[in-house]
C-alpha cells in the first residue's frame, strides 16, 4: 500500500515537472509568435543558449526579449531581408525605442556597457538599476553619429555633456562607423578639453568606434584604466613639469 502511494506521488511529481516544462515552453513560444517568420523565430529562440544572453539576463529583466532579438539580429546580419523583417516586427511591437535597444545589443554596446558598469559598481542591484535606467532612456543616452554630423560637433559635444550632468545615470554612449569615426573623435576631443574633465573610454573594432562618456564624479570608482583615451597634450605637458 505504502509503495503504491509512493509510486502515485512520484508519478504525480514527475507529471507536474513535465507539465510545468511544457507550459514554460508554450509561454516562451507565445512570446515570440509575433515574429511570424519561422526561421527568425528559431533564431531568436536559439539565443537563449548563448553565454552572452545568460550574462545579460542577470541584469536586464524586462528587456530580455529585446536582448534576444538584438542577438538574433547580429546572427543574421548577412541576410538583409531577414534583418529587415525582424526589425519591422520589433518596431511593430515595441516601437522605435525597442528597435533602438535591439540595435544596441546587436552591435555589442549593451554587453560592453555592462562590463564597464561591473567595474564601476560592485553590487548587482546597482548594476541592474543603472543598466535598466540606461535602456529605458537609450534614445536620449546613446547616439549613433553620422558623417553629416561633422557640421554639428560643438552642438553635439555640449548636448552630451549636458545630458551626462543632468541624467541620474551620468553617462552617454556615442557610436560611429566608417567615416563617422572621425566625427566621433572630434566630438570626444571637445569634451575632453572641457574643464570638468569628463571620463572618456573608447573602443575601436574594425571600422566601428564606440565611446563611453562618464561624469567626472564616477572617475574614482573605476578599477582600471587600460582603455581610457589618451590624455590631451595640455594635460601631458602639465604632468611633465
Amino acid at each position: 500500500m505504502a509503495s503504491t502511494a509512493k509510486g502515485v506521488t512520484e508519478g504525480t511529481l514527475d507529471w507536474s515537472a513535465k507539465k510545468i516544462s511544457e507550459l514554460v515552453k508554450r509561454f516562451r513560444d507565445k512570446e515570440v509568435a509575433f515574429i511570424q517568420d519561422k526561421k527568425n523565430i528559431e533564431t531568436v529562440k536559439q539565443q537563449r543558449e548563448t553565454e552572452e544572453y545568460k550574462l545579460l539576463l542577470k541584469y536586464v529583466g524586462k528587456e530580455r526579449l529585446l536582448v534576444l532579438m538584438g542577438l538574433a539580429l547580429r546572427s543574421i546580419e548577412k541576410n538583409p531581408d531577414r534583418v529587415q523583417d525582424l526589425r519591422n516586427k520589433i518596431h511593430g511591437k515595441y516601437g522605435k525605442k525597442g528597435v533602438h535597444v535591439a540595435e544596441l545589443v546587436q552591435i555589442g554596446l549593451v554587453t560592453e556597457l555592462l562590463t564597464r558598469l561591473v567595474k564601476l559598481f560592485g553590487a548587482q542591484v546597482d548594476i541592474e538599476k543603472t543598466l535598466t535606467s540606461f535602456l529605458d532612456q537609450s534614445e536620449d543616452l546613446a547616439l549613433f553619429i553620422k558623417k553629416e554630423d561633422s557640421k554639428r560637433i560643438d552642438r553635439i559635444s555640449k548636448l552630451v555633456m549636458d545630458r551626462v550632468d543632468v541624467n541620474p545615470v551620468h553617462m552617454m554612449i556615442l557610436f560611429g562607423s566608417g567615416y563617422a569615426m572621425d566625427v566621433v573623435k572630434a566630438i570626444l576631443k571637445r569634451i575632453e578639453s572641457d574643464p570638468r574633465e569628463y571620463l572618456i573610454q573608447a573602443q575601436i573594432e574594425g571600422l566601428q568606434l564606440s565611446a563611453f562618456v562618464f561624469a567626472p564624479e564616477l572617475r574614482e570608482r573605476l578599477s582600471h584604466w587600460s582603455d581610457t583615451l589618451p590624455k590631451s597634450k595640455r594635460e601631458t605637458k602639465r604632468k611633465r613639469r
